[in-house]
């Protein structure tokens, strides 16, 4: 077990991605609530593709994505990533997460945003990171200016406009 497999906020603790997660990755991928603005309701088989995806990003890089349950209950809240993305030809590393339906309006995808960006600054020594979401995702946009990302551009992300923030990362 390395320090990344495990990460813990005040009210949250994630784990990193492993097969029998698959249950999980379902049921986000099948809610059309949580995938309205990521794309839509995904396939049994492009779940399984998206989770071996995320084990394979694991293996390649030492970091990818992270499912958190509730610390105190135990359940699965959502999920969030550092991965590697090429956007308009440049190599970066980009911040995702998404919420279960029934824990939106929490706080979680802030908490759960606010734990990688100190991954990515802290133990993994990045000097930047970027996210970015469709540009009337007003929920994701305002999680990315709460964890210190600014608006830099718009972009074009599997054939629909996106913005594009980014965070520079300095060391506290």
């Amino acid at each position: 077990m390395t320090e990344l497999d495990r990460l813990e906020t005040a009210r949250l603790v994630g784990e990193r991605l492993r097969e029998e997660h698959l249950d999980y990755q379902r049921a986000m991928d099948s809610d059309p609530d949580v995938m309205a603005t990521l794309g839509g309701v995904r396939s049994e088989n492009e779940s399984w593709e998206l989770l071996w995806s995320g084990l394979e990003h694991w293996e390649r890089n030492g970091f990818g994505p992270w499912v958190f349950h509730a610390r105190e209950t135990g359940e699965t809240v959502g999920g969030a990533a550092l991965r590697r993305a090429e956007i308009e030809g440049r190599q970066e590393v980009e911040l995702g997460y998404r919420v279960a339906a029934a824990w939106w309006g929490h706080g979680i995808a802030t908490e759960m945003a606010s734990a990688l960006v100190g991954v990515a600054r802290d133990r993994l020594g990045l000097a930047e990171i970027v996210a970015f979401t469709l540009p009337y995702n007003l929920a994701s946009r305002r999680v990315m200016e709460k964890v210190g990302f600014t608006y830099e551009r718009d972009i074009e992300w599997a054939g629909l406009p996106h913005v594009l923030y980014r965070r520079r990362l300095e060391r506290e």
